[in-house]
C-alpha cells in the first residue's frame, strides 16, 4: 500500500501567504464599496453672480439672496452694490451654493429679499455661473379705500423690504441642520446701546444642543447685587433664550453716548452666573474712538457694564457696535474668472481610484518579490 508523503512546510507557508493576500484584497474592496455607497460627501460648491432686480428695479445694496435645494438653504449672500451681486474678481463675494453626492443636476431655487425669484438653476459643482435674478413684490394697499379723490385705484408699489444689517430686539437665525449659522447676524437692544454680533459659520445651540432659531436682547428687568470694588455704569441687558451657547464665541458690545463717555475710565463687562450668584469677569476691549466696550461670550446671561480695577485691552480695530457691522470673507473656494467647465469628479471616485492603484501596486510588488 502506497504511503502518502506529507506536504512540506514550505507549501503551507506559501499558500497561507496567498490566502492572506486574497483576504486582504477582498477586505480592501469591501471598504471601497462601502465608501462608494456613501452619498453624503460634499462636492465643490457652485458659485453664482449677476444682476438682481425687484419689480424691474435694481435691488438696493443690503438685499439678502438665498439659494435652496429641495427646500433646504444651501447658501446666502447680502449684496453690497445696487442691482448686482458677485463679480469676476478673485476677491468678489459670490453666492456660494453647497451640494452633496447625488445632487449633481438638482434644481436650485432662489429668493431675493425674501421674495421667490423667477429664475432657477442646475447644481453644477465647481462652476461659476452667471444668473440674473429677478423677483416681483406687490405690497398690500394701504387700509381704507376712502371716498373722493381721483386715484387710479391700481396697486401701489413701494420700495422692497430689505433685511437690515442690524435687527432690533429679536432676530431669527437661519442655520444648517448641524446648527451652523448661514449668514452673519447683528441684533441690538431697542435703545441701540447694546448689540450682539454673530458671524457666519458660528454654531448656535439651545439648552439641549439643538440648532437655535431666534435670539433676543433686552434691558435687564432687575440687576443682581453689584460686586464690591466695582461701580455699575448704568448699562445692562438680558440675552435670551437661557442656556443658549455659541461656538466660537460671539461679540457683545456696549455703545456709550458721547456725552457720557469718560476718557481713561476702566470699563469692564461682566456676566452674572446665576448658579454661583457671582458676577464673572470677561476679557474686555475698549475702543475710545468709537466709544464702544466689547467682550466675547460663549453663552447667554445677564451682562452689565462696570468700572473697576481689572485690566482692559486696547482695540486695534473698531469692534462691533449697533451701527457697525464687520465684514467677513466668504468661506469658499474661489472660482476662475468667468464661467468655467470645471470637472465634477466626486471625492468618492478619486478615493476609489487611489485605493485601487495602491492595491495593484502592492500586488505587483509582492509578485515581483516572490
Amino acid at each position: 500500500m502506497a504511503h502518502l508523503r506529507p506536504l512540506a512546510p514550505e507549501f503551507f507557508e506559501a499558500h497561507t501567504m496567498n490566502y492572506k493576500t486574497i483576504i486582504t484584497i477582498l477586505l480592501v474592496f469591501a471598504f471601497v464599496g462601502g465608501v462608494a455607497a456613501e452619498d453624503s460627501l460634499p462636492l465643490l460648491p457652485d458659485e453664482f453672480r449677476g444682476s438682481v432686480t425687484i419689480n424691474g428695479n435694481p435691488a438696493p445694496a443690503g438685499t439678502v439672496l438665498t439659494a435652496l435645494i429641495n427646500g433646504e438653504v444651501r447658501g446666502t449672500l447680502t449684496t453690497t452694490e445696487t442691482g448686482s451681486y458677485g463679480g469676476l474678481e478673485l476677491e468678489d463675494r459670490r453666492l456660494i451654493v453647497t451640494g452633496y453626492d447625488g445632487e449633481v443636476g438638482a434644481t436650485i431655487t432662489f429668493t431675493v429679499g425674501g421674495h421667490t425669484a423667477k429664475e432657477t438653476a442646475t447644481f453644477s459643482p465647481g462652476e461659476t455661473q452667471r444668473l440674473n435674478l429677478s423677483a416681483t413684490y406687490t405690497p398690500p394697499s394701504p387700509g381704507g379705500s376712502g371716498g373722493g379723490g381721483g386715484g387710479s385705484g391700481g396697486p401701489i408699489y413701494q420700495e422692497p423690504v430689505v433685511s437690515p444689517d442690524t435687527v432690533l430686539g429679536e432676530a431669527s437665525l437661519t442655520t444648517s441642520s448641524t446648527g451652523s449659522l448661514l449668514g452673519s447676524v447683528t441684533v441690538s437692544s431697542v435703545d441701540k446701546k447694546v448689540s450682539l454680533y454673530l458671524p457666519k459659520g458660528t454654531g448656535v445651540y439651545d439648552s439641549v444642543g439643538k440648532p437655535l432659531s431666534t435670539i433676543r436682547i433686552q434691558q435687564a428687568a432687575t440687576l443682581p447685587a453689584v460686586p464690591s470694588g466695582f461701580t455699575f455704569e448704568g448699562y445692562s441687558c438680558e440675552c435670551k433664550p437661557e442656556g443658549a451657547t455659541f461656538s466660537p464665541a460671539i461679540t457683545i458690545s456696549f455703545s456709550i453716548p458721547d456725552d457720557e463717555w469718560v476718557e481713561g475710565k476702566d470699563y469692564k463687562i461682566r456676566c452674572y452666573n446665576a448658579a454661583t450668584g457671582l458676577w464673572e469677569n470677561l476679557p474686555t476691549t475698549v475702543n475710545a474712538a468709537t466709544h464702544t466696550v466689547s467682550a466675547r461670550v460663549t453663552h447667554f446671561s445677564c451682562f452689565a457694564l462696570f468700572t473697576g480695577s481689572a485690566a482692559v485691552t486696547t482695540a486695534t480695530k473698531a469692534p462691533v457696535s449697533a451701527t457697525t457691522v464687520p465684514t467677513t470673507a466668504a468661506a469658499a473656494i474661489p472660482a476662475a474668472s468667468g464661467s468655467t467647465e470645471a470637472g465634477t469628479l466626486p471625492w468618492t471616485t478619486i478615493l476609489v481610484v487611489c485605493i485601487v492603484v495602491g492595491v495593484v501596486a502592492g500586488g505587483a510588488y509582492y509578485i515581483k518579490k516572490k
